[in-house]
């Protein structure tokens, strides 16, 4: 298992790299305003103890950092983003990733053991995995300036991840969105990053495997997991599904483990997925692409 963490903001100390002039911090218009830094090293948080770790993967630390010329230093724009990565075992997809987002604002709790199981339906069947926790900052809305026709991003979406998030699933073959039941629905958060994300770059997202667990004390898992399926419903994603309604019950981890069917549930979207990707990559190799939307029609209810 590969573990990934953001220092918290308040410990965070500008690199070597970024000390620079005032002009240097200015990005040139092809440039990234955001860094990546990997550390041999990563110190765990109370809550990672006891998380297993695989002893075939090393541990690094990644940094999405935005150089802040007016401040003059850099400040964390992905605070409470982090991810773990997971290598696949057996005789599945080879070089093949799946990329799982925790929508909670609690990092280590009910929805990351759920996709934990989901996480090991594909490992056992030669898929990798990345979860990536979104963190407890807040997530702008989406306000339709309509900024990312053009680009497929954000244009707020270096201050709070929601860019690094969409190139995530860009570069990733499957998505899997995990979140909890907040009043029937999912996360606020997760929704404000889902409506930007999808809205931004929906188009780069087909024919992507996609797949959706939710994870509630007792009641409103239902209308979640029907919430959240309207977003890769939207963009020509393959839903994948499992042998029940992917939703698993508890308030806490341990919680959610007892719930063995819930449980069998997760893990089996997670094998289905991988058998969808190995089925893709089979039919890619024979020549066997998928068919182009052209000259969509759009018809509005008043015209």
């Amino acid at each position: 298992m590969l573990l990934l963490d953001i220092p918290n903001r308040k410990r965070w100390t500008m690199p070597r790299e970024a000390r620079r002039s005032y002009a240097e911090h200015i990005p040139s218009p092809n440039e990234k305003p955001w860094k990546t830094r990997r550390s041999a090293s990563s110190n765990q948080s109370e809550t990672d103890k006891g998380s297993p770790v695989s002893e075939a993967c090393s541990t690094f630390v990644l940094t999405l950092c935005w150089y802040a010329p007016n401040s003059g230093h850099a400040r964390n724009v992905l605070t409470g983003i982090s991810s773990e990565n997971h290598v696949g075992k057996g005789d599945g997809v080879s070089m093949t990733k799946a990329l799982l987002i925790n929508g909670s604002p609690q990092q280590k709790k009910s929805t990351f053991t759920a996709l934990e199981q989901v996480a090991r339906g594909l490992e056992d069947n030669g898929v990798s995995t990345e979860i990536v926790w979104l963190g407890n900052q807040p997530v702008k809305p989406c306000v339709a300036c309509g900024a990312c026709n053009a680009t497929q991003r954000c244009a707020f979406g270096e201050e709070d991840g929601v860019n690094a998030l969409i190139e995530a699933v860009q570069a990733a073959d499957a998505l899997v969105i995990g979140s909890p039941v907040h009043f029937a629905g999912m996360n606020g958060s997760l929704k404000s990053a889902l409506d930007r994300m999808f809205f931004a770059a929906a188009s780069s997202f087909a024919c992507k495997p996609a797949g959706v667990v939710v994870v509630a004390r007792r009641a409103g898992t239902t209308a979640a997991l029907d919430q959240i399926l309207k977003y890769p419903l939207y963009a020509q994603m393959p839903v994948v599904s499992s042998f029940y309604w992917t939703m698993l019950h508890g308030q806490n981890g341990e919680q959610v483990l007892k719930d063995e069917e819930g449980v069998q549930c997760a893990y089996q979207l997670g094998a289905n997925m991988a058998w969808l990707l190995a089925s893709i990559a089979a039919g890619r190799e024979a020549g066997i692409a998928p068919t182009k939307l052209e000259n969509r029609a759009w018809t509005n209810f008043i015209r």
